[in-house]
């Protein structure tokens, strides 16, 4: 169905977007958000007309892409009942851990196979390695086998690498400062594995999924030609829930009290961002 708006009423400024404990608003200082479904076209009566919204194309890695792709990926985690984050790297001696198309072929072939048989659902993050090596990061959900490495993460302020059960014997570390169980997935059998558990408490769930979305993405680049990967169904059925639920208004940009500023030269567009909470 063809209707006809006004540039005014498709576009705005602002979005306000829910999360389980807060809202987020981002402002920018033109009115850039683009009611869903809505493209512009102008045509000989200057009018706007309803069309398909295009696929986006191209494969630059540019600062507001990876802001982008970075949100993208927290929401997805975020929204959906993901149990475990995990890391999987690759073994030299089993396969080219260099080669980006060794590695997608495994990859595919691995999500493909427990997407079906296992019910897993994902999002993952591939990344170099300092050595050349392709590792990957990010949120698995499904009924995926782990098994205790007998290992832990420890939040002692001292030690930032997970500690053998035996090494926190032998330093006598409080069971207190034990902060999580880290898992094997034995179905990886590729190279190495972690996984550690999501908390359930949707406060530390949230601090989790945001802190480990910002480190799997500090230095992204389209490996296979996305940032990520994500597929699967939900356990009841549905598909993964990629955008949290949002509304567009209009606000004016330079009384907008934000807690944090950035602005993207390579669009000259600037933006303010204000956490709400819930």
């Amino acid at each position: 169905m063809i209707g006809c708006m006004s540039e005014n009423a498709i576009r705005h400024n602002a979005k306000r977007k829910e999360f389980p404990n807060h809202f987020q608003h981002t402002v920018a200082s033109r009115a850039i958000f683009r009611e869903r479904g809505w493209e512009l076209q102008e045509d000989e009566t200057e009018h706007h007309v309803k069309v398909s919204k295009p696929q986006r194309k191209g494969s630059d890695s540019r600062p507001d892409s990876v802001r982008r792709a970075r949100q993208e990926v927290f929401e997805i985690a975020l929204l959906n009942p993901f149990e475990y984050f995990v890391t999987l790297t690759f073994d030299p001696k089993k396969c080219n851990s260099k080669d980006p198309n060794e590695v997608k072929r495994i990859l595919r072939s691995y999500l493909k196979n427990n997407v079906d048989r296992k019910g897993l659902f994902y999002v993952l993050v591939c990344e170099y390695h300092k050595d050349g090596k392709i590792h990957l990061h990010g949120f698995f959900g499904g009924n995926i086998r782990m098994v205790d490495s007998d290992t832990r993460i420890v939040d002692d302020k001292i030690h930032d690498k997970p500690l053998k059960l035996e090494t926190i014997n032998k330093k006598k570390i409080p069971s207190s400062q034990i902060k999580s169980i880290v898992y094997n997935i034995p179905s990886w059998k590729y190279g190495f594995s972690t996984a550690i558990e999501i908390p359930s408490n949707s406060v530390e769930r949230e601090k989790l999924v945001r802190y480990c979305t910002k480190y799997i993405l500090k230095d992204s680049k389209k490996i296979f030609g996305n940032f990520f990967y994500a597929g699967g169904k939900r356990p009841d059925g549905q598909k993964l829930i990629r955008e949290a639920p949002f509304e567009l208004y209009d606000i004016d940009y330079d009384t907008f009290k934000c807690d944090d500023e950035v602005f993207c030269d390579a669009v000259g567009i600037g933006y303010r961002y204000y956490r709400e909470p819930r």
